[in-house]
């Protein structure tokens, strides 16, 4: 019992140690502090700096020897101290964590500035990613100590320097609330304010006619504007308004907005558009993609200033008559009240069942509410507060609006089934007594859900971060030809065919919206030449449609593919490697060697030429003995370059998966448990991730095929057969489809599969694909899965962290032969059922193969086949027993250890921090740590230090 459990010696002792020279306080808003600063409160620093002070006042001779210099720091009255303090903390780095720390960005580097009080001050824009709100949230400060720990603390992990998200490279720092209104305030156009039309000969002019009050900050004006373009003095007349000019100070001018080559546009302003929440974001992106972390922190400071000084200018404040109810409400609701009396005569006539009726009355309330939002939307004055605040991005959305003027609509009683009486009435009407007790089911699930969810997605990333903690990158290059297959990933939601009629217009002209964004179901030939126009499948653009009409044909049949895009193609090929160089299929010539980084110029190649499918480098194909390689990797999604050699791989992809995981549980508490009608919940979605990870058979598991065939179906009273016939190799497979599966909707009788087809709906057992298809196909249908779940909810993950997880899940190999291991020296006995690591196997195979080359050619390789297990089962079979123990089943583990006199060769992360050594992660991997280190201060001492990256 005490090595076991959160309290025992490996969770509590080894692993949760605590540290000397730390505090911890609430936290304030600093709005005038730079991103890289915080406010330190006097008396915490001068407890956290003693040591520092002391050396100070004595090194200085201002007080003789440390026992005088201690008595007069406990003062804390004399100047003197106060000066030490203020000397010491001068480019001394202090690092504060917000627990639950999540992601790597929940502790952060900050340079000090001593501040009056006892809390610590933040700056507003580092809030987002330790996810920190001033309502009474306490923060910790850690000292880091050390030269080095300064050192890598300044470098590595200042606030300034971490702008970029890990899970997805985007900004993290995008401004919030108040910062993203006073933009959106300062950039609106009001065509009819005072002083629209008005001319200024230049900027000056324009802002002084602003502070004289002859025009206001939205209204149209026309200002010229000079520029020194090839040392010769250019001007032109521009249109803007006050607000984008002030807006555009602080912008650089070269973001790629404007196309700065056309000599007529080379004097626009670069944000002449209405800037809202996302439109900031792509600022910031491309700031720093185009000016790099220094320059991006001085902007995002700037736009913060001119945020929160506008946002208090603009006045902006709500009053219950601000929402405005929708005139059209009333009649809405008499519609659907005359609907659903209907539907109920309907099924007390016995024309429709019970569940259809109940489907009938939701759908019915659902396009009621609809309605009424649209209508409230048709209805709103774009200078509403409450409008202004929703459409900015700066708080609240469409569907709070919707239950503040329109109608709440349908809930979810507490098992997640919709209640079909719905609520009428907003918040601005009050609900009546029977809606309130309703609508209190529905916050008591949120604030239930939120509890109950933060606990099951903090285990998810435990059991994350302990079966990856050991994948590091540990060289540049592993020399593998091998990749993945790369698409878009999307789903198709509807699709149809038809013939459609080219007829002119009024115009005497073909539109060609007639056949824009459909498919070819044939490739296309010119009936006249025979000259291939388009192949099929392919979506017809506005070139395409030109060209099918001007060959002249009357009639084409076309496909409609209704498809829910749910990750763009280039998101997949970003930042990572080809496995082949691309070349031009007619020339020859290179276009990407696969030598190079791809860029976002580099993937919108791809796509322009057409290529749908593309082999990548991957870390599920990557041959490195200990952990993966940079090439493999791609790129650090921190900084967008490549990944350096050291960087801890694993535990970003486990927080990258896990933090969004404990975000999205907490977002039913916001919309206060209302029906959405989709699966909208994230209750369906974090069970989903957990099942796939953990490599469960789903409920209701779908079928697929095992074989390529023509269906039969056969259906008899109490049993549905499916039958696949393969005609050429005379193959069948008969499978038993219980009543309550659904066939998908290309099943049907004489239909053809393919082996591995899905043949009834749901969800697949990914064991039944590995054990079907293979390895690749199992890994493409985790990274799907897992990708649909987070990108219908809106989070954006990268591949390459849920390919780092299934890497983790498929290391292991069953033997079924073990050949002729058992001849060579050095090697363990391999067992027959036994699961070990595959580079293991392909050690020894390499060993059997290079044996036969030399001429024993009566020797065998060893057989295996591919083993997917669970996170759980993956972290606690891990090689390293003291990772294992420390993980579940300590006893065990330890027991089972010492039976087989095991031996842990300390290559992750978890058992070099339990026996105290420096992770070979970072800084402290051994190419890093052969510095020397020559100490100039008090006489010359060279000493080797660990961990100086310098």
């Amino acid at each position: 019992d005490m090595l076991k459990g959160k309290q025992g010696r490996f969770r509590q002792n080894l692993l949760g140690k605590r540290v000397d020279y730390s505090g911890r306080s609430v936290i304030v808003v600093g709005p005038e502090l730079k991103m890289y600063q915080c406010g330190l409160p006097k008396e915490m620093a001068l407890e956290l700096f003693k040591p520092f002070v002391l050396k100070r006042l004595v090194d200085t001779e201002v007080i003789p020897n440390i026992k005088s210099a201690r008595k007069t720091v406990d003062r804390a009255t004399d100047k003197r101290v106060w000066d030490a303090l203020e000397h010491v903390i001068k480019s001394h780095p202090v690092l504060l964590n917000r627990a639950p720390t999540l992601h790597r960005l929940g502790i952060q580097a900050f340079e000090p500035i001593l501040v009056e009080g006892r809390a610590i001050k933040l700056h507003p824009l580092v809030c987002s990613a330790f996810n920190a709100d001033f309502d009474g949230d306490q923060m910790a400060v850690h000292l880091p100590l050390s030269a080095e720990a300064q050192a890598e603390a300044r470098f590595l992990m200042l606030a300034a320097n971490n702008l970029l998200k890990l899970s997805d490279g985007r900004p993290v720092a995008v401004p919030s609330q108040d910062m993203i209104l006073g933009s959106y305030y300062l950039t609106m156009l009001k065509p009819e304010d005072k002083g629209a039309g008005k001319v200024f000969r230049d900027v000056d002019e324009a802002m002084m006619a602003y502070y004289e009050g002859d025009v206001t900050l939205h209204a149209p004006i026309r200002v010229r504007i000079t520029k020194d373009v090839a040392e010769k003095k250019l001007s032109k007349i521009i249109d803007c308004t006050i607000g984008r000019l002030i807006f555009n100070e602080n912008i650089p001018q070269n973001l790629g907005y404007v196309d700065r080559t056309n000599s007529d546009r080379q004097f626009d302003l670069e944000i002449s558009f209405l800037v809202k929440k996302k439109e900031l974001g792509d600022i910031i992106d491309r700031c720093i993609r185009i000016h790099g972390t220094t320059t991006t922190s001085e902007v995002l400071d700037k736009i913060k200033a001119l945020g929160f000084k506008f946002s208090t200018r603009s006045g902006i404040t709500t009053a219950v008559c601000d929402a405005t109810i929708p005139p059209q409400k009333k009649d809405i609701l008499r519609a659907a009240d005359e609907k659903i009396d209907q539907i109920n005569e309907y099924y007390a006539m016995g024309y429709i069942s019970e569940a259809e009726k109940s489907k009938l009355v939701v759908t019915t309330w659902n396009d009621a509410t609809d309605q009424v939002t649209s209508a409230l939307k048709a209805n709103m004055d774009p200078y509403n507060p409450i409008q202004m605040m929703a459409d900015s991005g700066a708080r609240g959305s469409i569907a709070q609006l919707r239950q503040l003027a329109g109608m709440r609509g349908l809930i979810n009683n507490t098992s997640g089934a919709v209640i079909e009486i719905p609520i009428r009435s907003n918040y601005r009407e009050g609900l009546n007594i029977m809606e309130y007790f309703i609508s209190s089911r529905g916050a008591r699930k949120g604030l239930a859900d939120t509890a109950l969810r933060t606990a099951d997605s903090g285990y998810l990333t435990r059991r994350l971060v302990d079966v990856s903690q050991d994948v590091i990158i540990r060289e540049e290059d592993c020399g593998t030809e091998d990749g993945i297959d790369v698409y878009e990933i999307s789903m198709i939601n509807r699709q149809s065919e038809r013939d459609v009629e080219l007829v002119p217009g009024e115009d005497g002209v073909v539109p060609t919206s007639l056949l824009e964004d459909y498919y070819l179901t044939e490739d296309f030939h010119d009936p006249k030449t025979g000259a291939l126009i388009m192949r099929k499948d392919k979506k017809i653009s506005k070139e395409n449609a030109q060209a099918i009409i001007d060959t002249g044909v009357e009639q084409m049949h076309i496909r409609e593919i209704n498809k829910e895009l749910i990750e763009p193609y280039a998101d997949r090929l970003i930042g990572r490697f080809l496995c082949q160089d691309l070349r031009d299929p007619e020339t020859g010539e290179l276009i990407i060697s696969k030598d190079k980084l791809l860029t976002e110029k580099d993937a919108q190649r791809i796509i322009d030429m057409d290529i749908q499918r593309i082999k990548i480098r991957s870390v599920l194909k990557c041959r490195s003995k200990i952990g993966v390689c940079a090439k493999c990797y791609g790129a650090n999604l921190a900084n967008n370059n490549l990944v350096s050699v050291g960087e801890a791989v694993g535990i970003i992809a486990a927080q990258s998966i896990g933090e969004p995981g404990t975000q999205l549980t907490m977002r039913t508490f916001h919309t206060g448990g209302i029906a959405s009608g989709g699966e909208g919940d994230i209750t369906q979605g974090l069970p989903r991730v957990e099942e796939l990870f953990e490599a469960r058979k789903p409920k209701n598991a779908a079928m697929i095929a095992s074989i390529d065939g023509t269906v039969h179906l056969k259906e008899e009273k109490t049993l549905r057969t499916l039958i696949i016939r393969n005609d050429e190799t005379g193959e069948t497979e008969e499978l038993s489809v219980p009543y309550n599966y659904k066939y998908c909707a290309h099943i049907f009788e004489g239909a053809k599969v393919k082996k591995g087809d899905h043949l009834t709906e749901g969800n697949v057992y990914p064991a039944r694909i590995l054990e079907v298809l293979d390895v690749s196909a199992v890994q493409d249908y985790i990274i799907l899965e897992v990708q649909k779940v987070y990108r219908t909810q809106g989070v954006d993950i990268n591949d390459k962290h849920i390919e780092v997880i299934v890497r983790q899940m498929l290391r292991k190999v069953r033997i079924e032969d073990a050949g002729s291991s058992h001849d060579l020296p050095d090697v363990e006995y391999l067992l027959p059922g036994t699961l070990v690591e595959r580079k293991r196997i392909a050690e020894v195979n390499d060993q059997i193969q290079a044996l036969i080359d030399g001429g024993q050619t009566d020797l065998v390789p060893i057989t295996t086949t591919p083993v997917l297990q669970g996170i759980t089962k993956a972290a606690s079979s891990s090689d390293s027993f003291m990772s294992a123990a420390s993980f579940q089943e300590t006893t065990k583990a330890l027991t089972d250890a010492a039976i087989r006199g095991k031996v842990d060769h300390l290559e992750g992360l978890k058992e070099n921090v339990i026996i105290g050594k420096l992770i070979p992660a970072g800084t402290g991997m051994e190419i890093y740590n052969n510095v020397q280190i020559v100490r100039t201060a008090k006489g010359d001492m060279t000493a080797e230090h660990p961990g100086a990256q310098i």
